[in-house]
C-alpha cells in the first residue's frame, strides 16, 4: 500500500458563517424558552484559571414547542453537510441554550472528546441576541498562535464547523449574549 496517493482535493472550509438561520422573532422565541427554569451554571477552572463561566438551559426534543427549532436546524445542517463535508450524520444531541452575562466566557476548547461527546461531527452556534445588546463575546477560531479570527455574527446568524476545531467565546464585557449550540453526531470516523 503506498503511503501517498496523488489526488485532487476539494477542500471544505474549516468554519462557515451561515446568515439568517433564524429571524429576529424566532430568536426571541427560542430565548424565551428558558423562562421559569433555573439555569445550570457551568464553571470550569484549571490551575485557578477560569476556563468557562456560562449559564445553560437544555432544550430537549420532547419539550413542547421545540420541534420547529430542531427541524430548522436539521434542514440547515444537512444541506450544508451535503454540500461540504458529507459526514455521516445520524442525529443531534440536546440543544444548549447558552447565556453569557457580563464577565462570562468560554476558553479554548474542542467539542469532540471522549465519552458522551465522542460521536460529535459538526458543531453549530447560532447567535440569538442582537449584537448591539452586548459588548465582547466574540466567537474565535484557533488557526495559529498568530491568527485567531473572530466571526462577526448578526442576530440569527450561525457558524458551523467540524467538532474537533478549537474555538472560544471571549468574555462578555457588558450586556447579555444568548446563543443556541447544537452538536450533530454520527458513527465513528473510519
Amino acid at each position: 500500500m503506498p503511503y501517498t496517493i496523488p489526488r485532487e482535493w476539494d477542500f471544505a472550509p474549516v468554519y462557515t458563517k451561515l446568515s439568517g438561520v433564524f429571524d429576529a422573532d424566532a430568536c426571541r422565541q427560542i430565548v424565551a424558552m428558558h423562562a421559569g427554569r433555573d439555569p445550570m451554571v457551568s464553571e470550569m477552572e484549571v490551575d485557578d484559571v477560569s476556563i468557562r463561566s456560562t449559564d445553560l438551559y437544555w432544550l430537549l426534543p420532547e419539550h413542547d414547542g421545540t420541534d420547529w427549532v430542531y427541524e430548522r436546524l436539521r434542514a440547515v445542517v444537512h444541506d450544508y453537510n451535503d454540500r461540504t463535508y458529507r459526514f455521516e450524520i445520524d442525529g443531534c444531541m440536546d440543544l444548549q441554550l447558552t447565556h453569557y452575562k457580563t464577565g462570562q466566557h468560554y476558553g479554548w476548547h474542542a467539542d469532540l472528546s471522549g465519552r458522551f461527546s465522542s460521536r460529535r461531527k459538526l458543531s453549530m452556534s447560532v447567535l440569538l441576541s442582537d449584537p448591539g445588546d452586548f459588548e465582547g463575546g466574540d466567537i474565535q477560531f484557533f488557526e495559529s498562535d498568530d491568527h485567531k479570527p473572530s466571526i462577526p455574527l448578526g442576530m440569527g446568524d450561525a457558524v458551523i464547523f467540524p467538532s474537533w476545531y478549537k474555538h472560544r467565546v471571549l468574555e462578555v464585557l457588558e450586556g447579555d449574549r444568548w446563543s443556541l449550540v447544537s452538536w450533530w453526531t454520527g458513527p465513528p470516523f473510519r
